[in-house]
């Protein structure tokens, strides 16, 4: 799809993609079909219309190139957690990396989530604690 757009074979790097758990628009209608035969276009037929319908566009895309690969890499949540793995790994040795991704990986939500309520919690503290200061400061002034 990304040739039919312009953008090229290897527009985006491989950590861009989910390598399981993914939804991708795929169903099985094998037995739907058979019932209803509902299917007349083959995944060809599809990529035909595709190029139709862009046409001409497609020679405009390298000068926004740049901009869609930014915006899709920004939104690919599986670049984001090779992001995070590369900050988070310090060194270790090889075994250690391989263990440390593969808990990453399958906690990598579980991780963003409470990194996030830390910080929520942070500012927390940080508004109760100038608030505090604030009441020991009123205080003073009432003791004189």
């Amino acid at each position: 799809m990304m040739e039919i757009f312009g953008l090229g074979r290897n527009f985006l790097p491989e950590q861009a993609y989910e390598k399981k758990d993914f939804h991708c628009g795929y169903m099985d209608t094998e037995k739907s079909q058979n019932l209803l035969k509902y299917q007349r276009h083959t995944l060809e037929d599809y990529y035909k219309k595709v190029r139709k319908k862009v046409g001409t566009k497609r020679f405009f895309m390298p000068m926004v190139k740049w901009a869609v690969r930014l915006n899709l890499l920004k939104r690919s949540e599986a670049y984001r957690r090779n992001k995070f793995f590369r900050k988070k790994i310090g060194a270790f040795t090889i075994s250690e990396n391989k263990l440390i991704r593969k808990i990453l990986y399958n906690n990598f939500n579980k991780i963003d989530m409470l990194e996030q309520r830390v910080y929520e919690l942070e500012k927390v503290i940080q508004f109760l604690t100038e608030k505090d200061e604030y009441l020991d400061l009123f205080d003073q002034k009432e003791q004189y």
